[in-house]
C-alpha cells in the first residue's frame, strides 16, 4: 500500500506522511556521505536510498514501489536537501538529519535484508522558525494566493487574507455552519431522519451517497459527516435542499450558491452553451439557469481525472477571513474528529479541518488547539490557470503547523 497525500479528488484528507508497506542489495554511486550514528543494515539501506543516483529493485521485497521511493525522495530532498546523518530512535524507527530539519522515519527489512516497510513522516524543524521565514515561503510559492494565519483571535500573518478566491470543497463549512445554526434555534435535530437520496440529487465523487439506492433514509449528523470527512459532495447537495441557497449565501456572502452537481455541469464541455449563458448572466440571470442546469445529466467522471483546468469561474469563491471565521464557529463539532486532514494529532489537543481542491484550485482551512491554550487558525489558497503541484504545498502547510505547534510548547 502506497499513500502520499491521498488525491483530493478521493478524499479530502491529506496524509501528512508517506507509507509503503509491501507483501510479499546493491548501492549505486554515491553522490553524498550520510554519517550513520548507530550503524545497522537499516540505517544504511536508507543511507543508500538517500545517496545513490538511482535505487536499486534488488533493496526491495516488491519492486514495484521502487518508483514512487523515488519520487518520495525526490520530494523530500527538494525540500529539505540532502540527509546529513541518521540517529537510530528504536528498533526499525530512525531519525534523518538535514540541515535544518528531522523525518521520523520507519524502515523494516525481511530475512533477505530486503524493505517491506518504509515510512517517511512529517519533516520537523531543527531551528527556531518564524512568521516571518513562513510568510517569505508562502509568497514564494506560484499561483494567486492567500493566506491568513492567527492565534487567538490575533492575525500573525494576513496575505490578502479578505480577497475571494476559488475554494472547491471548502465552502461546505458554510454549509455546516447554516446546519449548527437551524439545530440551535430548534428548527432542525442532527438525529433528524430524511428520506434519503432523491431523483436528481445525484452528484459526482469525491463520496459514496451518490451509489446509495434512491429514498434510503439517512440522518442529518450522517450527511453532515459524510459531507466534511470525505466531502461528500452528494451529502453536500442534499443538505442545500434541506436548509435551502438563501441563508448559506448570506453565510458565505456568494451572489448565487450552486451545487456540486450544478458545477459538474456547467464544466461538462457538453454544456458549452448553459457555460456561456452563465458567464454572460447577472445574478437574477444565473439564478433562472439553475432550473435548466437540473434538466441535463451528470457528466462523465471521467471528464474531471485528466488534471485540466475547466471553466475557472466556475466555483465557490470565498476569502480565508470568511473560512476561519466558519470554521472557528463549528469546530467543536464531533464529526471533526474524524479526519485531522495535515495536522499531526500528536501536536494538538483539538484539530478541525476542511480542504477543498479540484484543477488550479487548493484551500487548505485547519482550527487547531495546542495543549497550553491557543487556538490558531491556518487558512491558505492556492489558484492558478494550470495544475498545482499540491504535494508541494500541502508539504508546506505541514510545516506550517508543525512550527506552530512547537510555538505553543515554549
Amino acid at each position: 500500500m502506497f499513500l502520499f497525500f491521498q488525491n483530493f479528488w478521493q478524499k479530502i484528507g491529506i496524509f501528512s506522511f508517506i507509507m509503503i508497506s509491501l507483501c510479499s542489495g546493491l548501492a549505486l554511486a554515491q553522490q553524498t556521505t550520510i554519517v550513520l550514528h548507530s550503524p545497522d543494515e537499516s540505517s544504511q539501506r536508507l543511507a543508500d536510498i538517500f545517496s545513490s543516483t538511482q535505487l536499486a529493485s534488488e533493496w526491495f521485497a516488491d519492486t514495484s514501489i521502487v518508483a514512487p521511493v523515488t519520487q518520495a525522495k525526490k520530494q523530500i530532498i527538494e525540500r529539505l536537501g540532502q540527509p546529513i546523518a541518521i540517529d537510530l530512535v528504536q528498533p526499525t524507527q530512525y531519525k534523518i538529519l538535514f540541515k535544518e530539519w528531522a523525518v521520523l522515519t520507519t524502515i523494516v527489512l525481511n530475512d533477505q535484508k530486503k524493505i517491506t516497510t518504509i515510512w517517511f513522516g512529517l519533516p520537523v524543524s531543527t531551528k527556531k522558525q518564524d512568521m516571518a521565514g513562513v510568510q517569505k515561503e508562502f509568497e514564494s510559492l506560484s499561483g494567486n494566493n492567500s493566506l491568513l494565519i492567527t492565534r487567538n483571535g490575533k492575525i500573525l500573518i494576513d496575505v490578502k487574507s479578505s480577497e475571494k478566491r476559488a475554494v472547491a470543497s471548502a465552502f461546505k463549512l458554510g454549509i455546516l455552519d447554516v446546519l449548527q445554526q437551524r439545530v440551535q434555534q430548534s428548527k432542525l435535530k442532527w438525529d433528524q431522519i430524511i428520506p434519503g437520496i432523491g431523483k436528481g440529487q445525484q452528484s459526482l465523487p469525491t463520496g459514496m451517497l451518490q451509489d446509495f439506492p434512491e429514498n434510503s433514509p439517512i440522518t442529518l449528523t450522517t450527511l453532515a459527516t459524510l459531507m466534511i470527512f470525505i466531502s461528500d459532495n452528494t451529502a453536500t447537495d442534499v443538505l442545500i435542499d434541506v436548509l435551502g441557497r438563501t441563508d448559506i449565501e448570506k453565510t458565505l456572502d456568494l451572489p448565487v450558491l450552486l451545487k456540486t452537481r450544478e458545477v459538474f455541469i456547467l464544466k461538462d464541455p457538453q454544456n458549452a452553451d448553459l457555460l456561456t449563458q452563465w458567464r454572460q448572466g447577472n445574478i437574477d440571470g444565473q439564478r433562472r439557469l439553475l432550473s435548466q442546469l437540473q434538466q441535463r445529466p451528470l457528466p462523465s467522471v471521467t471528464i474531471f481525472g485528466g488534471g485540466k483546468v475547466l471553466a475557472s469561474e466556475v466555483e465557490w469563491f470565498v476569502s480565508n477571513q470568511k473560512l476561519c471565521q466558519l470554521i472557528n464557529n463549528v469546530a467543536q463539532l464531533p464529526l471533526f474528529t474524524v479526519n485531522p486532514g495535515v495536522a499531526d494529532k500528536n501536536d494538538w489537543a483539538k484539530i478541525a479541518f476542511k480542504g477543498g481542491s479540484e484543477p488550479g484550485v487548493l484551500n487548505l482551512t485547519t482550527w487547531v488547539q495546542a495543549r497550553n491554550g491557543d487556538v490558531y487558525c491556518v487558512s491558505a489558497t492556492w489558484n492558478d490557470q494550470n495544475p498545482l503541484p499540491e504535494q508541494k504545498y500541502i508539504l508546506w502547510y505541514g510545516l506550517v503547523l508543525k512550527t506552530l505547534a512547537e510555538m505553543s510548547v515554549k
